[in-house]
C-alpha cells in the first residue's frame, strides 16, 4: 500500500509532537498529605564550617501541609511546601533577612538553612527533605509514587 505524501508527512509530524509532549521528565509529581507541622524561623550564625540556630526564634506556628511534591531536578530531595498564617510578620522577616541565611526548624529540628534570595509576603514557603526526613515526617505517605511517575 502507498500512502500519499501529505499522508506520511502529517503522521510523522504528530508522531514527533506526540513524542515531545510525552517526554516532559523535568514534570513535579505530587502526593497528597494532611498533616499539621510544627515550623519556626530563626537567624543564624556561622562558626567555620558549621551553622548555628540562634535565639530567639522570629516566627513560630503550626502549619498545614497538603502535598509532598518531587521535582526531578532536585535529584532525591523532597519539597514540603506551606503557608505561614501571620502573612505580615513572616515578610518583615524575609525582607529583614535578605541575602542572609535563616534556619527553618521542623517540630524544634533545624531541617533546612537557606539564604533567603526573595522578598515573600503571601507565607509560602518550602523546606527540602531527605526521602529519610519525608519518611519520618510523613509516616503514612507513599512517598515512592513521588519518584514513579
Amino acid at each position: 500500500m502507498h500512502l500519499p505524501k501529505f499522508i506520511i508527512s502529517g503522521l510523522t509530524a504528530f508522531s514527533l509532537f506526540a513524542a515531545g509532549c510525552n517526554a516532559n521528565t523535568n514534570a513535579p509529581t505530587k502526593v497528597s498529605v494532611s498533616k499539621t507541622l510544627n515550623v519556626s524561623i530563626s537567624q543564624t550564625q556561622e562558626n567555620g564550617d558549621s551553622i548555628f540556630s540562634i535565639p530567639p526564634i522570629l516566627l513560630e506556628e503550626a502549619v498545614q501541609v497538603s502535598e509532598l511534591v518531587y521535582y526531578p531536578e532536585d535529584g532525591n530531595m523532597i519539597t514540603v511546601p506551606f503557608n505561614f498564617s501571620d502573612t505580615t510578620k513572616y515578610a518583615a522577616i524575609i525582607e529583614a533577612n535578605l541575602d542572609k541565611r535563616i534556619a527553618i526548624s521542623v517540630n524544634g529540628k533545624v531541617v533546612s538553612k537557606p539564604v533567603v534570595k526573595t522578598k515573600l509576603t503571601n507565607g509560602a514557603c518550602s523546606i527540602l527533605l531527605t526521602e529519610e526526613q519525608t519518611k519520618q515526617l510523613f509516616p503514612d505517605a507513599d512517598i515512592t509514587q513521588l519518584f514513579n511517575d
